[in-house]
């Protein structure tokens, strides 16, 4: 069996209208992947518009793609 864990990685206040939308959670991404690692399960990112567009998701994530 095999399961596929996807995360849905938006700006942290997506829903609040009509707040700037801010991606500061994008630094929570290590960790929450180190425990990912741990227990061998692989992640699928699923990203909005505003966290592609900030280069610090490329840094946090970037390491972890296939190819």
């Amino acid at each position: 069996m095999y399961f596929l864990i996807t995360i849905d990685t938006e700006a942290d206040n997506q829903w609040a209208t009509p707040a700037p939308n801010t991606t500061e959670n994008i630094r929570c991404i290590s960790c929450f992947q180190a425990r990912r690692d741990r227990c061998g399960f692989k992640s699928t990112y699923l990203c909005t518009y505003e966290m592609v567009e900030n280069p610090l998701l490329y840094d946090t994530i970037g390491p972890y793609q296939c190819d």
